[in-house]
């Protein structure tokens, strides 16, 4: 085996101190990290939005231990009860209706509960992977919660929701037409917008905290796209053909005929006013009056731009 030049052994030696030192740095961050106001990360210019825009440089080790001193710091929460009748949601689930007052399925019953049990949800405040955030009695089925009732419950309630019968979540595109990538995953419903439906939305939102908060992943088959606007990351074209390739398609090709075509002939092959289709098949505008305002090749960095801002607040309640 023939030996490194000198010249090679040092330029390793110069990578692993590179190394050292950005690790140093990277765990000297997370002793000063609360001092900033991470509530800033989209102020541009702010120290919050440097770190935030960055994070993706830092390793593993050193994100995953400012994730768990965050966890730390959030006070635990407390178990409660619930009791529910999983025969009057099979009952409801097979009658074909949905269940917008969130009052029938297994998850109505619950979150009704424990919304009277506490409004706050410190029941979700849990941080023990075997611990559960309230014991479920099934009515009629004599099963006494040692873990099995609940994980069982949890499982139930992914399925519900991925299923007509709540109207929180609905098919993407991709899994609808049964194109694309991520073609078994949900988004958010936007016409779901009444009391009944925020309040349901607040409690799915508590269960993902749970998730998180207990290291126990439940089984919610949800979109990048949807995980991306959680955490408030800007999305991109790349993101919109992970929920709905035909929409991103198109607007790539519009984009290539622009650098392709002449004006002209732009403006006689393409027939596109400035309006999209979102997720739930409803056509609406972009801009005032925007379905008489044609796409040109002066304007398609703007409809581009429009298209994706509508389709990332689609479900901004």
């Amino acid at each position: 085996m023939s030996q490194q030049s000198p010249l090679m052994q040092k330029g390793e030696k110069v990578i692993k101190l590179r190394c050292k030192l950005l690790l140093k740095l990277l765990r000297s961050w997370i002793k000063v990290a609360g001092v900033f106001n991470m509530r800033k990360k989209l102020q541009a210019g702010s120290i919050a939005s440097l770190l935030w825009k960055n994070k993706f440089l830092m390793p593993m080790s050193v994100s995953s231990a400012l994730v768990e001193r965050a966890i730390e710091q959030i006070g635990t929460g407390y178990e409660t009860n619930v009791e529910v009748s999983r025969r009057k949601a099979m009952v409801f689930a097979d009658s074909g209706k949905v269940d917008h007052e969130g009052k029938f399925t297994i998850y109505g019953q619950i979150i009704q509960q424990l919304n009277r049990n506490d409004a706050n949800m410190n029941y979700f405040r849990i941080k023990d992977t075997d611990a559960k955030c309230y014991r479920i009695t099934f009515r009629g089925e004599g099963a006494i919660d040692a873990g099995g009732p609940f994980r069982d419950s949890l499982t139930n309630i992914a399925q519900e929701l991925e299923r007509s019968v709540l109207p929180l979540l609905i098919r993407s595109p991709n899994n609808r037409n049964e194109h694309g990538t991520n073609r078994d995953c949900f988004i958010l419903d936007s016409r779901s917008t009444t009391p009944s439906h925020k309040l349901m939305f607040k409690f799915f939102g508590g269960f993902l905290g749970f998730a998180f908060l207990s290291k126990s992943p439940m089984p919610f088959n949800l979109a990048p796209w949807v995980w991306k606007q959680l955490i408030q990351e800007e999305v991109t074209l790349n993101d919109l053909e992970g929920i709905d390739a035909y929409s991103a398609q198109v607007l790539r090709d519009l984009q290539n005929y622009a650098q392709m075509l002449s004006d002209q002939d732009f403006e006689a092959g393409v027939d596109q006013n400035f309006t999209t289709v979102l997720s739930t098949g409803e056509e609406v505008p972009l801009c005032d009056d925007g379905a008489n305002i044609k796409v040109t090749k002066a304007n398609i960095s703007d409809f581009v731009a429009k298209v994706l801002a509508a389709r990332a607040n689609e479900a901004a309640f």
